[in-house]
């Protein structure tokens, strides 16, 4: 390719950038076409007042729309593709300089842009090719002693990220050098990887089945839905795209879980995941049946008009919805649009009142309880508002019963719906927006338990990769030992989210950690072991997220260390809770900070220690 400037429009910089951009497709596919696409843009930009060519227009927005296809895929890398670029952008910028130089000679080099020539009818032809969605497929490529590399794993692991989602497995460490395995889910092919990564040992894996490809959907769309550096079109395009191939695969409609017609269900149309394993439902008289979204996952409820059931748990919910951003007495929170009756004026009269609870009048047949006060807190200076300053409730719907909150403020907001370990008394839902901030929708049913869940989900063996050794570090000043296959992440140190909760005895803090969309709400800030010593003051540096046969913790640690096996000493291993034994700081376990042993966690004692740190919380 050649630049020009002579005066009128300098285009130098967009050639440089299209040349960038196409050998930066060799060895990072992704981000090379996305800056093809655009420096495209900007051409088309710069040459809108120099060529008013219907040919040119159309070839260049052949060339945009087969950059966006690409995009699409998760741009695979093809000899044929990045040839027929080279040509095709080639023949632009020569129809551009020659209509600068002389108006003729432009004219005649549109033959360049003939859809004869074989780099036009490559685009072209992936124009008008239909996709159903990206074609993955599983690498290994092992890291090995006799591997000739001075390469880091964190390089590698940086680099393959541009590739698709990688993890490392480490299986031994001798004499400083690392062995393990690179897993790799990707669009591009094997040669491919072979030729870029040559001193690795590649191996593509069998096809993913179905569920594999349910689980790379349910991984792939939080980080696209929160990719706001992405232009607002292209990011909007693949979401709706992604959006319409998820719910087309993996969702149905609520009513054809029912095998005939039933008078009463809620919200029949709405589209609710596609479970694998679902025992057929015994439709009961006089029972109603909604879906309710709770911890992430969605679930068919009944309910009776006293109390509500789970019936069956239908999978995660990972889509994106409009919610509303409620500001009320008590704080922030956030309510799902579809879950809202609507938005009410309160007049005189309109509230009355039975016993200690206030009813607001909805229509003439439904009536929604007021809430006076939340039962969560978000802001420190909360208060209880009396019915007399209420002047405008939403109303919202929970498991068959109405609420009317009062509001001050109310704006939409878009966000997905965080996965927890299992439903919670006090959060219906923990949801992340574009932007990762975290809101928190509040299971409003002033219930002592969880509903009962008649049928659950077949349950699911734990698929976590296999680690070897024990890690170690300080948790608020006390030696920790931790099977390393109880890891499920090791992160710098996350600040937790702190929220207060009602209970019987007034209100207590709860902290929240999300990672990865998953939402933690056992989260170590202070180690409740012993309140006779005071906590330590270490600087926690790292967090630690430990899960284990569905239950989980987040730690705080202020060192970390890797060790293939324990040293010989004594470790406290026993966690046994004991019930009504608090401190006012939190509750207390057997397990003493004022003994000397340092802790081990492993598979055998995970569970109990996480009751032992929580004896009020059963587990899921």
């Amino acid at each position: 390719m050649a630049g020009l400037d002579n005066g009128d429009t300098n285009l130098s910089l967009p050639i440089a950038q299209i040349e960038s951009a196409l050998h930066e497709y060799a060895y990072s596919p992704a981000q090379g076409i996305t800056k093809l696409r655009q420096t495209l843009i900007s051409v088309k930009n710069i040459s809108k007042s120099l060529l008013s060519s219907p040919l040119y227009n159309q070839r260049l927005l052949d060339l945009l729309s087969a950059a966006d296809g690409l995009l699409a895929q998760d741009a695979p890398y093809e000899k044929e593709y990045h040839l027929a670029f080279l040509s095709a952008t080639d023949a632009i910028v020569q129809v551009i300089i020659g209509r600068q130089i002389d108006e003729e000679r432009g004219t005649q080099l549109e033959v360049l842009l003939s859809a004869e020539r074989s780099c036009w009818q490559v685009v072209l032809s992936f124009v008008e090719q239909s996709f159903d969605g990206p074609s993955y497929t599983n690498f290994e490529a092992r890291l090995g002693e006799s591997t000739n590399s001075t390469i880091s794993i964190d390089a590698y692991l940086e680099t393959l990220s541009r590739m698709g989602s990688v993890s490392f497995k480490l299986d031994s460490v001798k004499n400083s050098v690392l062995t393990g395995c690179f897993s790799l889910v990707s669009v591009q092919s094997l040669i491919w990887l072979q030729d870029k990564f040559p001193e690795l040992r590649w191996k593509a894996l069998p096809k993913s089945h179905k569920k594999s490809e349910k689980e790379l959907y349910e991984l792939s769309f939080l980080p696209l839905f929160q990719n706001v550096s992405m232009s607002r079109d292209l990011r909007y395009r693949l979401l709706d795209r992604f959006n319409d191939l998820f719910k087309e695969k993996f969702y149905k409609r609520f009513s054809d879980y029912f095998s005939s017609d039933v008078p009463l269900l809620s919200s029949a149309d709405r589209l609710v995941p596609l479970a694998e394993h679902l025992v057929p439902i015994d439709v009961d008289e006089g029972h109603h049946y909604l879906s309710i979204r709770h911890g992430g996952s969605v679930y068919i409820a009944s309910f009776n008009g006293a109390e509500f059931f789970y019936l069956s748990c239908l999978g995660r919910d990972c889509l994106a919805y409009i919610l509303y951003e409620v500001e009320t007495s008590c704080g922030v929170f956030v309510f799902d649009r579809e879950d809202c009756v609507g938005k009410f004026l309160v007049n005189e009269g309109d509230i009355r009142r039975a016993g200690e609870r206030w009813f607001f009048s909805i229509d003439n047949n439904h009536e929604a309880e007021v809430l006076l006060e939340m039962p969560l807190l978000s802001k420190d200076d909360a208060f209880c508002l009396f019915p007399s300053s209420i002047d405008k409730v939403l109303v919202v719907q929970q498991g068959g019963h109405y609420f009317a909150i009062p509001y001050f403020f109310i704006r939409t907001v878009e966000a997905v719906s965080c996965q927890m370990p299992s439903p919670r008394l006090w959060s219906k839902n923990v949801w992340l927006n574009s932007l990762n901030e975290l809101l928190i929708e509040p299971w409003l049913l002033n219930t002592e338990r969880l509903p009962e869940i008649s049928n659950w989900q077949e349950s699911k063996i734990e698929d976590l990769p296999t680690k070897n050794g024990y890690y170690s570090g300080s948790v608020c000043g006390r030696m920790f030992w931790i099977e390393a296959s109880l890891v499920s992440a090791l992160l710098p140190y996350q600040t937790p989210r702190t929220i207060m909760r009602r209970v019987e005895e007034g209100y207590e803090s709860a902290a929240l950690l999300v990672h990865d969309g998953c939402c933690y709400d056992r989260v170590v800030n202070e180690m409740p072991l012993d309140y006779r010593l005071s906590f330590s003051t270490d600087d926690s540096v790292f967090t630690v997220i430990l899960e284990w046969m569905g239950a989980s913790i987040a730690l705080p640690l202020s060192s970390c260390n890797w060790s293939a096996a324990l040293p010989e000493t004594e470790y406290i291993q026993d966690f046994i809770a004991l019930d009504n034994m608090q401190n006012g700081q939190g509750e207390k376990s057997t397990f003493s900070y004022t003994d000397c042993s340092e802790i081990l966690i492993n598979k055998k004692n995970f569970v109990f220690f996480v009751a032992g740190v929580w004896p009020s919380l059963l587990l899921a």
